[in-house]
């Protein structure tokens, strides 16, 4: 059996009492087969929905069948001290939750004094306090004390072992925010410990790092479980990928770009050193050591943190003025080695890593165009610009879909607020104008309108007042957008006209559903209060508006029977997983985080435990469309989601007991949900059947799947799209238990 038509199989587990007992019916129908080509054909439409910032663990480590927190080993859980290197369960005293920040209180005073403020608590109780609070602010949480009035009193919980939010903060409530860095995270990963003064990486990522590297230790190791909340629900009912990574290292920005780039982008002709009294970006770039870590301070009140993180990498040379033990204006060269990868792998470009506002759409408190610290607008119209002193060109998949004539849009929650607020409006963008600022605070307030989490709007060919025109091998649009509607291929559309046509407000989305004019491409970012973002998000209100997003396209049947539906999370938020991540590159994958297949085309009740990371995503676009890969080393050997489609789904009936016969007798019953024919005879193969009964009608074995495994044919015949056909098992009654094996059909061949 070719790659191709490999058949991937999702376990179903049958009870059956024996003849003197009674029948229990299947818990839940997962046993499934594909058919994949005619799957694929039948997908018109993919649409990926971006939320934010939760671990897999951290929402589904207690979803049926997946790899969760159960599976953790004693060694996965226990947490370093990177001070020490010691387990943080053991020690006891001072110094044990130093905090990351440059800040703060001196690290070796005792836990907690009576000094010490919910503002500023300094150093933690054993076991740590979680920060935060209803409001979201970063104090200390007294949800989480035994006396609530009083901070510094005992928890209900041990925070250095995974435990359960509930009954001490509810889905509906927020909690505190977690830093989420680029370097704070791969020292997460690494366990990274600064024993003796001196960083040790450690050869094998392990996880251990994650309370040690927080600047809120007692919420990192907490979950929820989301198994029945609206997008479990989901989840339940058609395919979780329990092995699926965020691409890059830390935060969300960089994910963001990763998404549509699949690569960093570019601070171009960035200065070096600037002298504190002149504009200069030196205070972003991070100062590193010669193994790629962040340089701490090793004496002074700071001793113990880090001396200067920051939003840039570094690049052989840099200079930068930085407080250092307690020096303020200490010039220093710092290392460009890049922490992961190979020895001696250094940055060759000022990459931008954390949370950087662009030029192109500045915020309402953002000083433009003055601020330098607002990123330069990204090359993906000019390719002739290579590097040096030019600006690096990045092509995004936008672009790759536009030049092929594939129809996508980027819908955004709150961007008719976010680019009419924006001082950058200058009344070129057909679709959006400029809104008055006095009201930008109030909105803010009430949206939460994250500016980051706009990654097209970095690019020249999307920016959303841009006034440049836009090579006419990039442009695509569609009728009734921007001003009298674009064309693909169309010459002399501005920048602002382009961005228009693609860059839209998450409201237009349910629009093009109830109108069908949704584009073959969707990427869907709901905005900040939506996003299930801990800290100014609460996970209930995120995750019922994704499951009102799948039900506007269920509402429509030809577009829900014609389209998958990619849901997952940008990064992990730094809240701890047991599952340590593959090593790919020096930029990632980062940590583990949940991915939802839905769609009548994917594969029912399943979990799927191929390694993935959000490359597949752009890996899925690119077969499905017919375009390249951007960056051949990550979505070009990601392996593409479409695998999970399917056309042939099985629905088992109960069991009856057929006392004459004494045989249980089972009813499947396989549709083809695809829009093509599947080629027949249908066959259904039961895999791993249960030692203690036998399948009384069986066709013959089969040597496809494992040694000996029955099967019968469902239908002689060829299954036209909408067909069903039936097959009706018969099982001797097991002497004891019940009955178990998998399923999946086998078309095309009368002896599978």
């Amino acid at each position: 059996m070719n790659q191709q038509n490999r058949f991937l199989f999702s376990r179903i587990l049958f009870l059956a009492a024996g003849v003197a007992g009674s029948l229990a019916y299947p818990t839940s129908l997962t046993a499934q087969t594909t058919n994949n080509a005619a799957a694929v054909s039948s997908i018109k439409h993919i649409i990926v929905i971006y939320q934010e910032n939760w671990p897999f663990d951290g929402l589904y480590g207690s979803f049926p069948g997946a790899n969760g927190i159960s599976s953790a080993t004693t060694a996965s859980k226990a947490q370093i001290d990177r001070l020490t290197g010691n387990l943080l369960s053991t020690e006891t005293g001072s110094n044990n939750y130093n905090r990351i920040s440059q800040t703060g209180n001196t690290p070796n005073s005792p836990l907690v004094l009576t000094s010490n403020t919910n503002s500023n608590p300094g150093t933690l109780n054993t076991p740590p306090q979680p920060l935060g609070n209803p409001s979201g602010t970063t104090v200390v949480d007294t949800r989480f004390s035994s006396n609530p009035s009083d901070p510094n009193s005992s928890l209900t919980v041990n925070t250095l072992a995974p435990y359960a939010l509930p009954p001490l903060v509810n889905p509906t409530a927020l909690t505190g925010d977690i830093v989420h860095r680029f370097w704070h995270e791969q020292f997460q990963i690494k366990g990274t410990n600064f024993a003796g003064g001196t960083d040790q990486e450690a050869g094998t990522p392990s996880n251990t790092g994650f309370i040690t590297w927080s600047d809120s230790p007692g919420i990192v190791m907490s979950h929820f479980d989301a198994t029945n909340l609206p997008e479990g629900l989901l989840a339940q009912q058609y395919t979780i990928c329990d092995n699926f990574f965020h691409s890059a290292f830390g935060g969300s920005f960089l994910n963001h770009q990763f998404l549509i780039t699949a690569q960093a982008p570019v601070y171009n002709n960035m200065p070096g050193y600037v002298s504190p009294s002149s504009k200069g970006n030196s205070g972003n770039i991070a100062y590193l050591d010669s193994n790629g870590a962040l340089v701490m301070n090793t004496s002074g009140p700071s001793q113990g943190k880090q001396v200067q993180d920051g939003s840039i990498t570094p690049v052989a040379g840099d200079q930068m003025s930085v407080t250092l033990n307690g020096t303020a204006g200490t010039v220093v060269t710092g290392s460009a080695e890049a922490y992961f990868g190979s020895a001696g792998t250094t940055f060759d470009k000022h990459y931008v890593v954390n949370t950087t506002r662009s030029y192109n759409l500045p915020s309402g408190t953002d000083a433009f165009p003055t601020n330098v610290a607002l990123l330069p607008s990204q090359n993906d119209s000019n390719p002739t610009n290579t590097g040096g002193d030019t600006r690096p060109y990045i092509q995004t998949i936008g672009d790759e879909l536009s030049a092929a004539n594939v129809s996508w849009k980027w819908y955004s929650g709150g961007w008719a607020m976010i680019a009419g607020y924006s001082p950058a409006n200058n009344g070129t963008n057909p679709l959006y104008p400029a809104l008055p600022s006095s009201g930008y605070t109030a909105a803010n307030n009430q949206y939460q309108f994250q500016y980051h989490h706009q990654p097209f709007a970095y690019f020249d060919n999307y920016a959303p007042f841009g006034t440049a025109t836009v090579p006419t091998a990039y442009v695509g649009g569609f009728a009734g957008t921007g001003t009298g509607g674009l064309t693909a291929g169309q010459s002399g559309v501005s920048e602002a006209q382009n961005s228009a046509a693609h860059l839209q407000d998450e409201q237009n989305f349910f629009t093009d559903v109830s109108n069908n004019t949704l584009p073959s491409v969707v990427f869907i970012k709901p905005v900040g209060i939506n996003n299930e973002h801990p800290g100014y998000a609460a996970l209930q209100t995120g995750q019922a508006h994704v499951a009102s997003i799948v039900q506007a396209v269920q509402a429509n049947p030809a577009l829900w029977n014609s389209t998958l539906i990619v849901v997952t999370y940008d990064e992990h938020g730094g809240r701890w997983d047991h599952v340590t991540p593959p090593t790919r590159d020096i930029w990632g994958p980062g940590e583990r985080v949940p991915c939802l297949l839905i769609s009548p085309l994917v594969l029912r009740g399943n979990v799927d435990h191929t390694q993935y990371d959000t490359s597949s995503i752009l890996s899925t676009i690119e077969q499905k469309f017919g375009v390249s890969a951007l960056v051949p080393s990550r979505d070009g050997a990601a392996t593409s989601l479409l695998a999970d489609l399917t056309a042939l789904n099985i629905a088992p009936s109960g069991f009856t007991l057929n006392r004459r016969t004494n045989q249980l007798n089972q009813t499947v019953t396989i549709t083809n949900v695809s829009n093509a024919s599947v080629t027949g005879p249908i066959n259904l193969v039961l895999a791993s059947l249960s030692s203690n009964t036998s399948l009384a009608n069986k066709a013959g074995n089969t040597t496809s799947h494992s040694a000996g495994s029955p099967y019968v044919i469902a239908w002689s015949g060829s299954l036209a799209a909408g067909a069903s056909a039936s097959a009706v098992l018969d099982f001797t009654v097991p002497s004891s238990g019940g009955v178990t094996y998998t399923a999946s059909t086998v078309a095309g061949t009368s002896t599978p």
